[in-house]
């Protein structure tokens, strides 16, 4: 207890930190100004990649709404997709039931061939995820592109009434 008496009556002890607090505050200035403008970039940049995202959406749900064809062209590659996600998932269970099969066995490269067999599994199990969600994906597209009534069907619909 002494001790902690005899540094803190310690000049030097104060005037450290005096310069340490003007240091940090100083920093700290200019350290939030460079912060702001990394934000500052940051957020434009997401702004403009979003909007560029909403743009490619709305081509792609457009071209869909062409014609049958590349309705059809949609619909398959979402099966791919879909089909591609079932194929990984069976794979990484495959994978793990073999891991787990082999871990019984008491050999020295075991432990090695286990960890590799996991490490697939979960890889697969990442690989099936990322194919269901772009399958998800081009089911959302379809749906909106369906939902949406081409501009001269609307026309259509509208002149057409009956006469009396």
């Amino acid at each position: 207890m002494q001790k902690l008496i005899d540094e803190l009556t310690n000049p030097f002890w104060w005037l450290s930190i005096v310069i340490v607090g003007v240091f940090t505050s100083l920093m700290s200035s200019y350290l939030i100004r460079y912060l702001d403008k990394c934000f500052s970039r940051t957020s434009s940049w997401w702004h403009s990649r979003s909007e560029e995202k909403k743009a490619e959406w709305k081509e792609q749900v457009d071209w869909i709404r062409q014609s049958e064809k590349n309705l059809l062209i949609q619909s398959f590659e979402e099966t791919r997709q879909r089909l591609r996600a079932i194929y990984f998932l069976l794979l990484g269970c495959l994978l793990a039931v073999l891991a787990s099969i082999l871990a019984q066995y008491d050999h020295p490269g075991v432990k090695y061939m286990v960890m590799f067999g996991l490490a697939m599994s979960t890889f697969n199990a990442l690989v099936a995820t990322y194919a269901f969600l772009q399958a998800t994906d081009h089911r959302e597209k379809i749906y909106q592109a369906l939902r949406q009534p081409k501009n001269e069907n609307k026309i259509e619909l509208v002149s057409v009434t009956p006469k009396q």
